[in-house]
């Protein structure tokens, strides 16, 4: 391996490590009314607010990645530590979940873009 390669792959990696699994806020709207915590995997990302149950609003999330799964991780994390039940995606920026690169395009190249999406999701506890 030349020493360019190397340096591409070792700055690429450096690039990728600052953006990954970012969450850049939190807030629990009413932190009197706390919950206990739940099980990440057990929390669904939703696309909207689900009209099928009720549910209370307990918090916001705000997330930046390239990658449309470690949002949806992160989501799953912050809101479990919430209480939550669910987290549904209420503001998005940057790429859509739709159009994210496919996978085998992003492994091509030890450099991906980094044209983050930012996403809002609003936590919440089933009645």
């Amino acid at each position: 391996m030349t020493i360019t390669r190397l340096l591409v792959l070792c700055v690429g990696c450096l690039m990728l490590g600052c953006v990954p699994g970012t969450v850049m806020d939190t807030h629990v709207f009413r932190p009197e009314a706390s919950y206990p915590p739940t099980d990440p995997e057990q929390v669904e990302v939703l696309d909207s607010a689900p009209r099928d149950r009720e549910y209370i609003e307990i918090g916001k999330i705000t997330a930046r990645n390239i990658n449309w799964p470690a949002i949806e991780r992160a989501f799953q994390r912050e809101g479990a530590k919430m209480g939550g039940d669910a987290v549904y995606v209420s503001e998005q920026t940057g790429m859509q979940p739709q159009s994210a690169y496919r996978e085998r395009e992003l492994s091509a190249s030890p450099i991906r873009p980094l044209d983050a999406r930012i996403v809002k999701g609003t936590v919440i506890r089933y009645r």
